[in-house]
């Protein structure tokens, strides 16, 4: 034997198949400059001249070694920088501004119009220049209209009374119609009389607390849309003295009823000269077409945005705001730092401190304590706004104030829209 095997060696020949010592083995196989390389300790090598033998407590521990898992901390990847998707937004417009609508007709489609030659178009039709309007034009391609926002009333008659412009020689009639203020809602009423006109609805309109801007009717029906200022609708109004029920408007989405296509209306449909079925929606149907009613929207068989359409409704921009701002927050915060919300009802003790048994005088007085000290921060704060907020709330309130005398009797002038044009 070589003085390199100095461990106990035996031969394999040596060992039984059916012996426990067997299953404590290392096996290490021979090579020609006589170093020693190991192989699967479980196993061994059938062909190696040697093994050598340990213990199971060493086995153990190799084994114990092998399978531990690397608790070596590797570095956070990266993330890769959110590139931004869509159109940017677009600056807002002045808050008290007048501002209206130009909603074309007879084929006209803004999307191919050029805003600065659609601005020379409006000048030219109201015989202003740039400097006394001093309007800024933005075109909405998608629902085939524009908006015009000005801070001169002059200017904003001038273009209400607007019935038709000129495009390469071809004579197109618009309509226009104004926009209710920034800081303004919505209210659904029924069953207002039919000979009553919007200035005597919104002259015998009234609830305390609330202040009435302008109304309109929707086109022959006993319904009308209050335009409230502020950001709350109420749930009853007063008529003449009559209680009425009070619901908030709501959106619908644009869906056309000539081409079938989404975002605009039919009253604004670039191709109004395209043949589609009105039930289903075939271009170019046959003579004796036979279909079943396909929404749109939902692709549900109905009419397309029928009362029974789910999506016949716009999702409310709060709504779609909280959701946004969620979806950013989740995607931005690390994952380390997504830590589940502790329950609710359960007080959460500081690290440090150390539980106080229920019964002791010390834990009876610390929460009555803290359960006055909390009464009286809720009181303080239910009484009043804080110091540095009632500044911001009395300058919110004079601007809800002026935005209410720039815009009553102008909206109220022209706020009478057909039927056709919601």
């Amino acid at each position: 034997m070589s003085s390199s095997a100095a461990c106990l060696a035996l031969s394999p020949s040596h060992l039984d198949e059916n012996s426990s010592d067997a299953e404590d083995v290392m096996a290490y196989q021979t090579s020609d400059e006589g170093d020693y390389t190991a192989e699967n300790p479980s196993t061994g090598d059938a062909s190696s001249k040697w093994i050598d033998v340990v213990s199971r407590a060493q086995r153990r521990r190799m084994k114990k070694t092998a399978q531990q898992p690397d608790l070596t901390p590797t570095k956070p990847a990266i993330k890769p920088t959110a590139q931004p998707t869509g159109k940017p937004k677009p600056p807002p417009l002045p808050f008290n501004d007048y501002k209206l609508v130009i909603r074309p007709q007879g084929g006209l489609n803004l999307a191919k119009v050029s805003p600065t030659e659609l601005s020379e178009v409006l000048l030219r039709a109201t015989k202003l220049t740039w400097r006394k309007a001093e309007f800024r034009l933005r075109i909405h391609g998608v629902q085939n209209t524009a908006m015009v926002s000005t801070s001169h009333r002059e200017a904003a008659e001038a273009l209400h009374h607007l019935k038709q412009v000129m495009f390469g020689g071809t004579v197109y009639p618009v309509q226009l119609y104004g926009l209710a203020p920034d800081d303004s809602v919505k209210g659904v009423i029924h069953d207002i009389p039919l000979h009553y006109s919007s200035q005597e609805i919104l002259e015998n309109i009234f609830l305390p607390g609330f202040e009435f801007i302008a109304c309109r009717r929707l086109g022959n029906s006993t319904t009308v849309i209050v335009t409230i200022l502020g950001k709350k609708v109420p749930f009853y109004v007063y008529h003449l003295g009559a209680e009425h029920r009070c619901y908030l408007y709501r959106k619908t989405v644009p869906a056309c009823t000539i081409c079938h296509e989404l975002g605009h209306r039919s009253t604004a449909c670039p191709c109004p000269n395209v043949r589609a079925c009105p039930t289903c929606g075939t271009r170019d149907p046959v003579d004796g077409h036979v279909c079943k009613p396909c929404c749109s929207l939902c692709k549900g068989e109905h009419l397309t945005a029928s009362k029974g359409c789910p999506q016949r409704f716009c999702e409310p921009y709060v709504k779609r705001q909280k959701e946004l701002a969620r979806q950013r927050a989740a995607s931005q915060a690390p994952a380390d730092q997504q830590q589940p919300a502790p329950p609710r009802g359960r007080r959460r003790q500081r690290p440090g401190n150390t539980p106080v048994r229920r019964g002791s005088s010390t834990s009876s007085r610390r929460n009555s304590r803290s359960r006055s000290q909390s009464r009286s921060r809720s009181r303080s704060s239910r009484g009043a706004a804080p110091l540095g907020r009632r500044p911001v709330l009395a300058q919110a309130r004079r601007q809800r104030q002026k935005s209410k005398d720039r815009h009553s009797q102008f909206l109220l002038s022209q706020m009478q829209i057909p039927a056709q044009a919601r």
